[in-house]
C-alpha cells in the first residue's frame, strides 16, 4: 500500500500492506502498518498494528426496489443493479 521514509539515509521507516489469503475456503484480508528500524545498515521489524476498516456512512437517499435504477438503464432497481 505504501511506505513512509525507509530510504538509504533514513534510520526508521513504515510499511503499510494488505495480505489476501484463504482460510477454510473463506477469502480473508489482513491490513497492517509495520514500523522498522535500521541498525548497523540492516532493517529490523520493530512493531506492527492492524489497520481496521473505516466505517462508511451513506448519505444518499435509499433506493426502493421498485424505483427506476439510478444507472439510467430504464429498468427497475430490483431487476438491474439491485439484484
Amino acid at each position: 500500500m505504501g511506505t513512509e521514509a525507509g530510504g538509504e539515509a533514513d534510520e526508521q521507516g513504515v510499511v503499510e500492506f494488505v495480505v489476501t489469503y484463504k482460510e477454510k475456503g473463506v477469502v480473508r484480508r489482513y491490513h497492517e502498518r509495520g514500523r522498522f528500524q535500521k541498525e548497523q545498515g540492516r532493517w529490523y521489524f520493530v512493531e506492527g498494528e492492524m489497520v481496521t476498516p473505516k466505517t462508511e456512512v451513506h448519505t444518499a437517499p435509499k433506493i426502493g426496489r421498485n424505483e427506476p435504477c439510478p444507472c439510467g438503464s430504464g429498468k427497475k432497481y430490483k431487476k438491474c443493479c439491485g439484484s
